[in-house]
């Protein structure tokens, strides 16, 4: 929803800013008003497919995928690589993740 929003709501400001700049000194509300509101009621139903495969993939690179989560029958080549050694090095642990850097250092005083 929220893409679908940003986007929904970017062409309507996109066609309102064309329409003033074209018509300005003199335009029309009626007709601004009335071709915005269909751009706001058609644009959600158009992208729909789009913005729902945009928010999964942000998703899903946001918050990968665990190896617990998939069942005994989820084909092998749909299962997560395991990490290289070298990203299991830089991996950080989520519980001290917002702790300050400050706390629990003993050189500072």
């Amino acid at each position: 929803m929220t893409v679908a929003v940003l986007i929904t709501g970017g062409s309507v400001m996109v066609f309102l800013g064309i329409f003033i700049a074209a018509t300005y000194p003199t335009f029309h509300v009626l007709p601004m008003v009335s071709i915005a509101a269909a751009i706001a009621l058609v644009m959600p139903v158009i992208t729909y497919p789009y913005t729902q495969t945009i928010w999964s993939a942000f998703d899903i690179r946001v918050h990968p995928p665990r190896p617990e989560e998939f069942t005994s029958s989820t084909p092998e080549r749909f299962l997560p690589e395991p990490p290289a050694p070298a990203a299991v090095d830089r991996q950080v642990d989520p519980a001290s993740m917002w702790a300050s850097p400050l706390r629990g250092d003993p050189d500072r005083k």
